[in-house]
């Protein structure tokens, strides 16, 4: 259904009814998912399109920001997730992007090799930093969230 990255765990409890209504719109539409994980992606993914759609909120442009955003409000992944490791490689794959670099060749063009030496260089150079969310002032992995972006995402 979605090509979107999977970065992040997530756990829950709901009425079996819902549940049950939701799998069966998605399996009339074409979609049926192959797994309860599966299922949950496309709720979310499908409710998050439909907001955003709608003009209600924005989508986070960044894995990062979104990263942020999650920790700030004491709802971030942590590091014994068995994502966060996908999450972290999303994230450096976004800024590479950004700065130019692609850091993903298909393989058999005889470019991998660069590609990867172009990570670690970057990994070095970039070390991602570990933080633990505390409330309103978690930060991000780069630092704190400016201000004009805060108010940006409290108010989308």
């Amino acid at each position: 259904m979605s090509d979107r990255p999977t970065t992040y765990v997530i756990e829950g409890r709901a009425d079996i009814r819902s549940i049950a209504t939701l799998a069966r719109y998605f399996i009339e539409q074409g979609n049926a998912p192959r797994s309860k994980s599966e299922l949950v992606r496309f709720i979310i993914e499908t409710f998050s399109d439909i907001l955003v759609d709608n003009g209600i909120t924005e989508r986070f442009r960044s894995t990062q920001r979104a990263k942020a955003y999650m920790d700030r409000i004491a709802m971030g992944p942590s590091r014994d997730d068995k994502l966060y490791n996908s999450l972290l490689q999303q994230i450096q794959k976004e800024t590479l992007q950004d700065e130019g670099f692609t850091p993903y060749k298909p393989r058999g063009t005889g470019m991998e090799d660069e590609a990867m030496e172009a990570v670690r260089i970057f990994q070095k150079k970039n070390p991602v930093k570990h933080q633990e969310s505390k409330g309103k002032e978690a930060q991000g992995i780069a630092g704190p969230i400016p201000a004009e972006e805060d108010k940006k995402e409290q108010d989308g």
